[in-house]
């Protein structure tokens, strides 16, 4: 795709392929709120995302006013769900983005009103996702449909832009080969969001460094929410929470998997996923029966 569009990134955080073949990917992504429920469709991949019930209303106020999201093109109306061809004029485009402009400034205005009133971020931060971008950590082994789907001139723009974005790194990127299927060893995890220090100093506690990387995995990033490295003591207790909560919080714990292969060149599927286990299966269908690795 020819064209730039400043509100979609990707990154690939973890990368890995089993004995079998089966690669298992986790991204790192920012693109519209807008197209989230899009996204959301496909039942293959494992997500989280950044919530605005969690963000303080001065930070995601600054975060929505300060790169107002826009359409990646100013198409047409025609009937159907796709654009036509062509585009607005050029001056009719303009008059469309200072129209879409003052939208966001009149929302951005009611909800500093919102928060000046004591209303909880929960509602108070729901009218800037229209023009806001979120954060989402995904994780899958199956993406053919959703290439196939979303990387199409009938997708949504945005989300086009999005997922060639996203294949093309695949394409480019020499995912690690693990080469055992040895479940104690925590090098034959895929583990996003844990180092490479931290997987040879606790090599032999792979459920620990599972457990590191649910609680980063829900936040989506290495640090807190105050901006620094999170420490040991503040991820353990993260994930505990989020196993002890009834209901349990189990999303995190879908980007976190060991090999689950035959030995002879074949693998099984587990979940959404082919040929790797999820934690979250450990922590659901072990876990109660006494079974291995609870503890470090």
């Amino acid at each position: 795709m020819k064209v730039t569009y400043p509100f979609v990134a990707s990154w690939i955080l973890e990368d890995s392929i089993n004995s079998a073949d089966d690669r298992l990917t986790t991204f790192v992504l920012e693109y519209p709120r807008f197209i989230h429920a899009e996204l959301l469709t496909h039942r293959a991949l494992s997500k989280n995302a950044s919530s605005s019930r969690a963000v303080p209303g001065a930070r995601m106020l600054e975060h929505a006013t300060r790169d107002v999201v826009l359409p990646l093109r100013w198409g047409m109306n025609q009937p159907g769900m796709q654009a036509a061809p062509g585009n607005l004029t050029a001056e009719d485009a303009a008059r469309a983005e200072a129209i879409w402009r003052r939208m966001a400034e009149a929302c951005a205005e009611g909800v500093r009103e919102l928060h000046e009133l004591k209303l909880h971020k929960q509602w108070a931060n729901r009218p800037l996702e229209w023009f806001s971008t979120i954060k989402v950590l995904v994780t899958a082994t199956d993406w053919d449909n959703f290439f196939t789907l979303r990387d199409h001139p009938n997708a949504q723009p945005e989300l086009e832009y999005l997922a060639h974005m996203m294949r093309e790194k695949m394409k480019a990127n020499e995912p690690r080969r693990v080469k055992g299927c040895d479940r104690t060893d925590a090098l034959d995890w895929h583990l996003p969001f844990v180092t490479l220090e931290e997987r040879f100093h606790h090599r032999d506690a792979p459920v620990f460094l599972a457990r590191l990387s649910a609680a980063r995995c829900c936040r989506i990033s290495y640090l807190n929410h105050e901006g620094k490295a999170s420490t040991l003591e503040e991820d353990l207790d993260r994930f505990e929470r989020l196993v002890k909560e009834q209901p349990i919080h189990a999303s995190p714990l879908e980007h976190q998997a060991y090999p689950a292969v035959t030995g002879q060149g074949g693998s099984w599927r587990k979940r959404n996923f082919q040929g790797w286990c999820q934690f979250r299966c450990v922590v659901e269908e072990d876990w109660p029966h006494g079974l291995w690795g609870s503890e470090k």
